[in-house]
């Protein structure tokens, strides 16, 4: 007995099934569309929170932004992709005049990204000499303490030496020390030890700040780059929207 499953479709049951898939496929391009604008909307809504209010000429912040900016490039781009996709021309005349402006818009934006670029790379040695200043004048002020102390332990008379050792000696906290002038020497001894750890610290605070600096700034504007080339190919690809006349 043969299959019922197998059974050929009568021409009633094709054009049924035609005429689902027909109307899925629709749906499902309509969802697209919608989930495209909805997160078109949200990468509009949180640009416009990053850049309010703006501090302009102020390197740290717009070395920031352009970083946030290029991470957040890739929701609108998804996006604009989910809008564009349309396997039919079946569009209405607000939707291409939309289409249209959004179109122009992904040159604006592209071109915008690659001009981020001269920016990211200004504001990367504006960063790095206000970065080198900033440690400079700390390294100098600690320096500055503790020369004054050493400064204190030379102007030291020998009476007060004198009561400093023995106030130690009471105390317990002189161990391997026998005259006052040896708890001298080991006071400038301690002294050019911290001086010598603060030199070391310094260079690898700088050689941290320097690498974590340049390899965020290459990422920054590697990402404007590659924004920018995205959003001017869907431009270039989306010319048909611009093309396209519908008459009434």
């Amino acid at each position: 007995m043969m299959d019922e499953s197998k059974q050929p479709l009568s021409r009633d049951n094709k054009s049924k099934l035609i005429w689902l898939s027909e109307k899925v496929l629709k749906r499902s391009e309509s969802l697209l569309h919608i989930i495209g604008y909805i997160f078109l909307a949200f990468a509009i809504v949180d640009c416009l929170f990053l850049l309010v209010p703006p501090q302009f000429t102020n390197a740290l912040w717009e070395f920031q932004t352009i970083g946030q900016l290029v991470e957040r490039s890739p929701v609108p781009l998804i996006g604009l992709v989910f809008i564009f996709y349309r396997p039919e021309p079946a569009i209405n005349i607000w939707e291409l005049r939309l289409l249209k402006l959004l179109s122009w818009l992904c040159l604006l934006v592209g071109i915008c990204y690659l001009m981020m670029l001269p920016l990211g790379i200004a504001n990367t040695f504006r960063l790095h000499r206000a970065n080198t200043l900033q440690l400079n004048a700390r390294i100098s002020q600690q320096q500055e303490q503790l020369q004054q102390r050493q400064n204190q332990l030379d102007r030291l008379t020998e009476d007060q030496l004198q009561n400093i050792f023995n106030s130690a000696i009471r105390q317990d906290n002189a161990p391997n020390i026998e005259t006052p002038e040896q708890l001298r020497e080991q006071a400038i001894g301690q002294l050019q030890l911290t001086q010598e750890n603060l030199n070391t610290q310094a260079e690898l605070t700088r050689i941290n700040l320097t690498t974590t600096l340049t390899k965020t700034s290459i990422k920054t504007n590697l990402g404007a780059i590659f924004s920018g080339i995205a959003f001017i190919s869907i431009w270039h690809l989306t010319r048909w929207a611009r093309k396209l006349r519908i008459r009434y």
